[in-house]
């Protein structure tokens, strides 16, 4: 399995198509899919969302990006929205430094 490093550039698209997402809340595994359109001239949206219901934290979330790099991280809290960069964790919607390059990301809501 490749492994991300600081120099290193990720190999997914840059819009996360293809991207599977696990959260654990509890006792529960989600999986949530980042795909595109489905018919003529649709699309979907790229955000994947997961029900808590009454569970307040979230224990994990694993992202396996189709470069076949897997990432681990921590949300802060629930009930909203986070923006993950492949090999950076959750960034605030840009990789650092990196305003004008394409970049890899997963937008996660739980809640």
């Amino acid at each position: 399995m490749p492994k991300m490093t600081e120099r290193s550039t990720p190999k997914s698209p840059r819009d996360a198509v293809g991207s599977t997402v696990y959260l654990t809340a509890g006792k529960i595994r989600q999986r949530a899919d980042v795909i595109s359109g489905g018919n003529f001239a649709s699309s979907n949206d790229p955000r994947v969302h997961f029900g808590l219901g009454d569970t307040a934290t979230v224990d994990d979330v694993e992202i396996r990006w189709p470069s076949e790099t897997v990432e681990k991280i921590r949300t802060p809290a629930v009930d909203q929205s986070s923006v993950v960069h492949e090999g950076l964790g959750i960034t605030e919607g840009f990789a650092p430094g990196s305003l004008r390059k394409p970049v890899r990301y997963a937008r996660l809501e739980a809640g």
